[in-house]
């Protein structure tokens, strides 16, 4: 793509420079080169594209089939088209009669070990994050998700401070204070009715203590990506404070469950009530695999989505350019 488009544009260059020679002012030029790629966009739907449905399949497979030119997944791009194309129909929607699908729905995860051939669709979102005490429940069904963006810590003030201490009671007050702060923040948590708390900072160890003996699920330190995909998959808010934390909050998922994947543990969030978000996880042998897979797949995920929402596919091998330049 990035050949063609400097081609072209070096060849427009050379052929602007002639007309200027021949002095053809350039806003003429610019508004010639405007009308001809109008005209350009009308054959390429009207008459040399040919319409594509969403129903069907192997189009859009042999669509994200080519798109996927890395040598690294050649003997996968069968399976690999397949769940591209599975992934972005489950995401596309109607809207006032065209169809739109948001690729930024589709989450992308990449964990090294087993084969290309493991790679697979997750219908909900992935955290590559662990629960964060042992024992939280591994699986927590009928999921109601707090999002918090602030941390389920005590704050350092910002100013350097001393305390006299006159006696080991003083110093027992301090610790007892300390430990009702975070057994309330755990409460704030458990009385707003989550049974699972989703972090984008620290969580301390104390208040996961808590949240453990009280049965809740807790992950720390989430990208604000993956927070913010959980609010739309899950239709929760992102509260900042614990404190403000309240039912009508909470985001709804089917299940939350921790998986071993490879050497480490991945949190899976499944049926959410929310907008539809799946997750493509890409296994390989290496991390230049994985790399290589998830670049393949990110060009045919934003090709078969284009197809979808213009429903038009136009043949490659430079067919389309020259049958452009011929047409009258």
């Amino acid at each position: 793509g990035t050949t063609t488009a400097v081609v072209l544009a070096g060849e427009l260059l050379k052929r602007a420079e002639s007309l200027i020679e021949q002095n053809i002012h350039p806003t003429v030029i610019t508004r010639g080169f405007s009308l001809a790629r109008e005209e350009a966009e009308r054959l390429l739907k009207k008459e040399i594209g040919t319409p594509v449905k969403a129903t069907d399949d192997e189009v859009l497979s042999q669509v994200a089939h080519t798109a996927m030119g890395s040598k690294g997944v050649y003997g996968a791009r069968g399976e690999l088209a397949r769940l591209v194309v599975k992934a972005v129909k489950t995401i596309a929607e109607e809207r006032e009669g065209h169809t739109v699908a948001d690729i930024s729905l589709i989450q992308v995860e990449k964990k090294q070990g087993g084969g290309i051939a493991d790679t697979e669709l997750i219908e909900g979102i992935i955290l590559d994050k662990e629960r964060g005490h042992p024992r939280m429940p591994s699986e927590v069904k009928d999921a109601k998700i707090a999002l918090l963006n602030s941390a389920l810590e005590i704050k350092k003030t910002e100013f350097e401070s001393k305390i006299n201490i006159k006696s080991p009671g003083q110093i027992q007050n301090f610790l007892d204070q300390e430990d009702r702060s975070f057994r309330d923040m755990a409460d704030a948590v458990k009385n707003a009715g989550a049974n699972v708390v989703v972090c984008q900072k620290g969580i301390d160890d104390v208040v996961l203590h808590y949240l453990a003996r009280a049965g809740i699920y807790a992950v720390k330190q989430v990208k604000e990506s993956d927070l913010q995909k959980l609010s739309r998959a899950t239709g929760g808010k992102i509260v900042t404070g614990v404190k403000e934390l309240s039912g009508k909050d909470l985001g709804h998922a089917g299940k939350v469950a921790q998986r071993k994947v490879g050497d480490s543990d991945m949190t899976f969030i499944t049926g959410c009530t929310g907008a539809k978000s799946v997750s493509l996880l890409i296994r390989g042998g290496t991390e230049h695999v994985t790399q290589e897979v998830e670049r393949s797949l990110n060009d045919a995920l934003k090709v078969v989505s284009s197809v979808l929402e213009d429903g038009v596919i136009c043949a490659g091998g430079g067919a389309t350019e020259s049958g452009t330049g011929r047409t009258p």
